[in-house]
């Protein structure tokens, strides 16, 4: 039975050529490592993160002293997710598919288009879900899809990777929805070039434009984010100083403040903060905001207000986001023929197998991948 998959390959990989496809701009924002066989389902990898230090006078002597400590904080890659779309047909079909008949060949190419599609889609909503959650701050009107008039709400989102480092423009990726995508190429013109790539380059690389010297890419899974129901919170009555992220010893407040919320402090209410993780459930007893944390420090009891429902479009730099993605392992096994399919938009290769049992096959698509943010600086949101 070794010629089976032979003899389906060209239909697998006319396939893989021809998927209707949403846009996929999250994958080719960030950090890919394809085929990683080194990471198994569910193990860690741990990314050592430095924190930026601080300078001190240098004065000459006759021994050497330590250098200053800086123990690194860790962020961790886990392979997560193992999921697989599938089909089946009868001997009778499978022998129809064999001899080339037409109906035959379009059932199957047409299941494995949709199989690739909805695997690529899934990972590219975890990859962007990774993105937003772990951002630092926010530019933007909640509600309010940016560039209908202008393309400053992207320069004003720009600012805040700048202020937190991440200065190296072409590791730099804008994912917005199609939304904005319409609104920006409504702009007719953006820095004397037209904003659209050709509909292949689109395709193929998720550009549509480069603007201020980043790339700015479409996703066909940017949603919207339902705020968490926290209301009448304070902060501490302690002081809040620059670059702080963590809150503790809330005094006051009702409901939930989720990861992914935008959160303002009455202290500091011209930045927008992007909240990592809270402590407490449904009476929150501590807050984590992304790093650098506060741009402004303050004192005494502070209003903590949740912002509205909103849509995030993202701005991120490539070394912030990993997704690893690989085909999963299965074991060789006598009524299980497997053929690896590349699929040539975004790279991923996964698994197509063929399981024989009585009188009916079963076809799989099968994918593991896993997606984690290791830094907050270097994401931001652009609210829409």
């Amino acid at each position: 039975m070794s010629n089976v998959l032979t003899a389906l390959a060209p239909i697998l990989y006319s396939a893989a050529q021809k998927i209707p496809r949403e846009l996929t701009g999250t994958l080719g924002a960030v950090t890919l490592n394809f085929d990683d066989k080194g990471v198994a389902i569910n193990d860690t990898v741990k990314v050592p993160i430095i924190a930026q230090g601080s300078a001190s006078a240098y004065t000459p002597a006759m021994t050497a002293s330590a250098g200053s400590d800086n123990t690194p904080t860790t962020a961790t890659v886990s392979i997560t997710n193992n999921q697989m779309y599938t089909w089946n047909v009868t001997g009778e079909q499978e022998r129809s598919l064999m001899n080339g008949g037409d109906n035959a060949a379009e059932f199957m190419r047409q299941n494995m288009e949709q199989g690739i599609r909805t695997l690529v889609n899934a990972i590219e909503l975890r990859t962007w879900q990774a993105a937003y959650q772990s951002a630092s701050r926010a530019t933007g009107t909640a509600g309010t899809s940016p560039f209908a008039t202008n393309i400053t709400p992207l320069a004003n989102c720009l600012q805040v990777l700048l202020d937190n480092g991440m200065t190296d423009l072409d590791n730099i990726t804008a994912v917005i929805n199609t939304t904005a995508g319409a609104n920006l190429r409504g702009q007719v013109l953006l820095n004397g070039q037209f904003p659209s790539s050709t509909a292949q380059d689109l395709l193929n690389t998720g550009v549509l434009t480069v603007l201020f010297g980043m790339k700015v890419r479409e996703s066909g899974q940017v949603a919207a984010v339902t705020k968490g129901t926290g209301t009448s919170y304070t902060t501490s009555a302690s002081a809040n100083v620059v670059g702080q992220t963590v809150f503790t010893g809330i005094l006051t407040g009702t409901g939930t403040i989720l990861p992914g919320d935008v959160i303002t402090f009455a202290g500091d209410a011209n930045n927008k903060y992007m909240v990592q993780s809270s402590v407490g459930g449904s009476t929150v007893t501590s807050i984590t905001i992304g790093a650098p944390g506060l741009k402004v420090g303050f004192t005494g009891t502070n209003a903590i207000t949740v912002g509205a429902n909103y849509t995030p479009n993202v701005l991120i730099h490539r070394k912030g986001v990993v997704a690893v993605i690989r085909p999963p392992i299965i074991p060789q096994n006598p009524i299980i023929q497997q053929i690896p399919v590349t699929d040539p938009v975004t790279g991923m290769t996964m698994l197509f197998c063929r399981v024989a049992g009585d009188g009916m096959l079963t076809y799989r698509l099968h994918v593991a991948d896993g997606e984690a943010a290791v830094q907050s600086n270097t994401q931001a949101i652009l609210l829409g």
